[in-house]
């Protein structure tokens, strides 16, 4: 019997992958080697991972070598103090934050009081009690934990804060956007009806609070069926996006507005404006059209493309009469046409 054939590839075996926890590290600095063979003797068992330095130079030169968890800091050092080191390490933002315990002789309150000044947060005497040692040791290192994790927490909440911050603005920003094109109209970027609708009962309690009048112009492009029946839909809509344009370039002020009032119909809304100044914004218009020169054979009055405008004015009063503005514009708009178009009429 053949055996079987043996395969390409020896199956592999993963092991887990096993995290090991790093040992907290502790920097022992003392300029008697005997007092840190004791200290090591003192935290043998407790895991730690311990470094130790015979002088205040050594310890700064090993800070900046590796990170370290806490420092226990003998005061009577030659060349540098502890509280020399002390003050070196809480001046750098780089090394304040690793707790520093003093173990040292000096016992009297004036040192006491100027290790804590420094920034330590414990002082121990010696002799000292190896029990109360660790005790003190863990208590320091359970508070850095916690302190690293508070930051970790901070830093993650300002991360989430910015990204959200971020969020938040783009999302205004998209809805200012949203609201600004339900506001306009697709074809020819103007105002569209409901902005006109808006704009006017805003502009009417205002200019009624200032007793000023309120003028509009409805205008229609003249044979504008014909124009679509002989040139096609495309070129009309290119010629209601270029009569729009003409339309907005003959308004000077911010607060006038040109909207399209529907299909081949316009509307503008001139606040604080009386009839006169809105005849003079209609003549404006209809100059504006006409160096278009859009050709329009099918044009009854002109070869080129015109518009019929009817412009009225009134001065706010009730809410109702918003309407009889609107009628009486258009009113004088199928006036313009009734009286051959090409023209403007005015109530």
């Amino acid at each position: 019997m053949q055996s079987p054939a043996a395969p390409l590839f020896e199956e592999a075996v993963i092991a887990p992958v096993i995290q090991v926890k790093a040992l907290p590290k502790l920097l022992l600095v003392d300029d008697h080697p005997e007092n840190l063979t004791v200290l090591k003797a003192v935290l043998k068992n407790q895991e730690y991972d311990l470094i130790t330095a015979l002088s205040g130079m050594a310890a700064l030169d090993l800070v900046s070598q590796h990170v370290f968890d806490l420092i226990l800091l003998d005061i009577m050092m030659p060349e540098m103090d502890g509280f020399e080191v002390c003050r070196i390490l809480k001046e750098d933002p780089d090394y304040t934050g690793i707790p520093v315990i003093f173990i040292t002789a000096k016992t009297d309150f004036e040192s006491v009081v100027q290790g804590y000044e420094l920034g330590a947060v414990d002082y121990v005497t010696k002799p000292f009690n190896p029990a109360i040692l660790r005790a003190r040791i863990k208590n320091q290192l359970r508070l850095r934990r916690a302190e690293l994790e508070l930051q970790k927490t901070v830093v993650r909440l300002e991360k989430e804060v910015a990204v959200r911050v971020q969020v938040e603005r783009r999302l205004r920003q998209r809805e200012k956007e949203l609201e600004r094109f339900a506001l306009l109209d697709g074809l020819t970027q103007i105002a569209n009806r409901r902005k006109f609708d808006e704009y006017l009962r805003f502009q009417w309690a205002n200019k009624k609070r200032a007793k000023e009048p309120i003028s509009m112009i409805m205008g229609d492009i003249d044979f504008f069926k014909q124009f679509n029946d002989r040139y096609g839909h495309p070129a009309g809509d290119k010629c209601l996006q270029d009569v729009a344009q003409a339309l907005s370039r003959s308004l000077k002020r911010p607060e006038d507005v040109a909207c399209r009032y529907g299909g081949e119909e316009f509307g503008l809304i001139l606040p604080s404006t009386p009839l006169e100044g809105a005849l003079i914004i209609a003549e404006r218009i209809q100059a504006l059209v006409a160096e278009l020169a859009i050709p329009h054979e099918s044009s009854k009055v002109c070869p080129h493309v015109t518009l019929s405008l009817g412009v009225a004015c009134l001065l706010p009063e009730g809410e109702d009469e918003m309407e009889t503005l609107i009628r009486k514009a258009d009113k004088m708009l199928y006036q313009a046409k009734g009286n051959g178009r090409n023209r403007v009429e005015s109530a």
